[in-house]
């Protein structure tokens, strides 16, 4: 059993390949998102913003407009519903009418007293400058920044996984990714050598911020564990098999307690500086020798 010096985890792991991605992304979006016709800052508001949306990254665009309101567009589909009276999301570069209730919306909120409540319509107003702010690069790479801060989180656990995966196969080692019915056919990040017949059960988690899932992640695992134990409880003559933890990232070390019932409840815990370090190599070696 390897237990983790919480010590040794970081707030932030550097995955250059994740970097390298998130680069190029950004890049694309401003590009896509950049407001750079000269005629528009002359024009009504309602205007530019129909011209704007009609665009193959109307998407994006959208979203960028949203930010600067200070609204969001899950609460902007809800009001679109309203709105159109339809359940479906239109699109916006080919609907040229759900462009023009779009823009009605955005620059005059107050116009759909009679459909959305106040408080909503409060959350959706454009302030002053707002088409400079379009033009202006930092400001919208500030607003494609953040529209990524998911998508930034969920690149570094796949990245962390197939750290995992890549120490694993470089021992010359078979795994599978997948449900296994040992454990009530919970998903396994990496079960070496098999689904069917596994010797180690690998879970990653890297948690670059805070959540709720955390806590349901860690009692999902406790589940686990005991069913694990009770299939080695009755095959007492096989080999156990045995459940591993990589996790790290300042998530799990502000949510101390789901750490801690995380780490309990598997045979050995590991994080980035321990498969930096070639601690989590040698624990493999170790184990399946």
């Amino acid at each position: 059993m390897v237990d983790l010096d919480i010590n040794r985890m970081q707030v932030f792991v550097n995955f250059p390949e994740v970097e390298d991605r998130m680069r190029l992304e950004i890049n694309q979006r401003v590009q896509g998102i950049l407001l750079t016709e000269a005629k528009n800052g002359e024009r009504p508001a309602y205007d530019v913003i129909i011209d704007y949306l009609c665009h193959e990254k109307w998407e994006a665009r959208l979203t960028s407009l949203i930010g600067l309101s200070g609204g969001s567009l899950e609460r902007l589909k809800r009001v679109a519903r309203a709105i159109f009276a339809k359940q479906s999301w239109p699109n916006l570069q080919k609907d040229e009418e759900a462009r023009k209730l779009i823009a009605k919306f955005l620059t005059n909120p107050d116009d759909f007293a009679d459909k959305i409540p106040e408080f909503i319509r409060r959350c959706f107003y454009l302030r002053d400058g707002w088409v400079k702010s379009l033009r202006d690069e930092k400001q919208v790479t500030a607003l494609v920044i953040d529209s990524l801060k998911s998508l930034y989180s969920v690149e570094c656990g796949f990245a962390q996984e197939r750290l995992i995966v890549s120490e694993v196969t470089a021992l010359g080692l078979n795994y599978e990714k997948g449900s296994v019915e040992i454990v009530n056919n919970k998903e396994v990040d990496v079960a070496i050598p098999s689904i069917k017949n596994p010797r180690i059960l690998i879970m990653s988690s890297y948690q670059l911020t805070t959540a709720s899932m955390q806590s349901s992640r860690a009692n999902e695992q406790a589940l686990m564990y005991d069913d694990i134990a009770r299939h080695n409880r009755r095959h007492p003559d096989s080999k156990p098999i045995l459940l591993w933890n990589v996790v790290d990232g300042g998530g799990w070390l502000e949510r101390k307690n789901d750490l801690r019932k995380m780490l309990i409840n598997a045979d050995s815990n590991f994080c980035h500086a321990d498969i930096a370090e070639g601690f989590f190599s040698d624990a493999l070696k170790k184990c399946l020798k």
